[in-house]
């Protein structure tokens, strides 16, 4: 999924779009830091109940894109 994620974040992240939306940039620098601070984290120092927010989160996000095929 990263790999996926990349090259869609990459298409939208062309040179020529990012100098005429501020936007974008700014999401892609939002994203580059949040891959950056999860990397630095190990599972076990994140609290249980955050872990559980996660999957959640990313099962539910699994659920309803399943049910967009």
């Amino acid at each position: 999924m990263n790999r996926i994620l990349k090259q869609t974040l990459m298409s939208v992240a062309h040179p020529q779009h990012l100098r005429l939306c501020p936007d974008c940039v700014s999401f892609l620098n939002t994203y580059r830091k949040s891959v950056s601070v999860s990397r630095s984290i190990r599972p076990e120092e994140i609290p249980l109940r955050i872990r559980d927010n996660i999957f959640d989160f990313l099962r539910a996000c699994v659920r309803k894109s399943g049910s967009n095929s």
